[in-house]
């Protein structure tokens, strides 16, 4: 794994929080590593989970077997 790619793991807090649990951090790591993380809430996309369509969730069985959506036709 490439020294970037680790020092961009080391930026996320679900991974913090992992390495707490699992022992592999202190407490004072894992609070200075959540402490130097830059505040991205605005680059979040927000999703109303209520505006959803029904249909939405039933589109895995639009596709049969062989994995198109043509239903056994060749």
């Amino acid at each position: 794994m490439s020294s970037a790619l680790t020092a961009d793991l080391q930026k996320d807090i679900r991974l913090i929080e992992r390495g707490l649990a699992k022992g592999f951090l202190s407490r004072a790591a894992a609070d200075k590593l959540a402490k130097d993380l830059p505040d991205v809430a605005d680059k979040a996309d927000w999703v109303d989970i209520d505006g959803l369509d029904a249909d939405d969730d039933n589109d895995a069985e639009d596709v049969d077997a062989d994995g198109d959506d043509d239903h056994g036709e060749d």
